[in-house]
């Protein structure tokens, strides 16, 4: 596989975190059933669970990171079918799933999980104007609540998450919030 590639696939999210609209993209291992269903192969399953399913499980840990103004507003899967190829639209999922996090969110701000995958490979999990305070760095082990609750899940055996390597994550680097400038430029010093 090539380096720093997405494929064989991954699902597009986009949510809103202080009502500005954000994407995330996760490298993921799709692949059509013989039914015609679209799944994700998980760490510790490789006939996988239906792509849907995960996105439900992935909300469910992302959401305390997000205010209750703010959603999941829909998935996107997409598929290359060759390495060189290009990807692939397959699927749409509207989830239009809230936030659960009681503190307000941290204009122009983001928090960063950085995580090794079992190769050796880096994969950075960004969460944009989330419910967070700026200037944190954090290593683990991480003790209870939503940040051990993520790194769990996503270095666990029912993640589908890899990273660009192709290989599911194995162990945590450290958690980073700050703010972000290109937000900042965007919506702060454009006014």
């Amino acid at each position: 596989m090539a380096r720093n590639s997405l494929y064989p696939g991954f699902i597009k999210l986009r949510y809103t975190g202080n009502g500005h609209v954000h994407y995330q993209t996760i490298p993921v291992r799709p692949f059509l059933s013989v039914g015609g269903t679209w799944f994700v192969v998980l760490k510790g399953n490789a006939a996988g669970e239906l792509w849907t399913d995960f996105v439900d499980a992935y909300w469910n840990v992302l959401k305390p990171f997000l205010n209750t103004a703010d959603e999941l507003q829909v998935a996107h899967l997409w598929h290359y079918d060759s390495e060189d190829g290009d990807p692939i639209f397959r699927e749409e999922y509207a989830v239009a799933a809230a936030g659960t996090a009681a503190g307000a969110a941290l204009p122009y701000g983001q928090q960063v999980f950085t995580m090794r995958t079992e190769l050796g490979g880096l994969f950075r999990c960004y969460i944009m104007e989330c419910s967070t305070v700026a200037n944190v760095k954090a290593y683990p082990p991480f003790g209870t609540g939503a940040t051990k609750n993520l790194t769990d899940f996503l270095k666990g055996s029912t993640s589908a998450v890899v990273g660009r390597d192709g290989a599911f994550l194995s162990s945590v680097v450290s958690q980073v919030t700050k703010y972000n400038d290109a937000l900042r430029k965007k919506y702060l010093l454009q006014q």
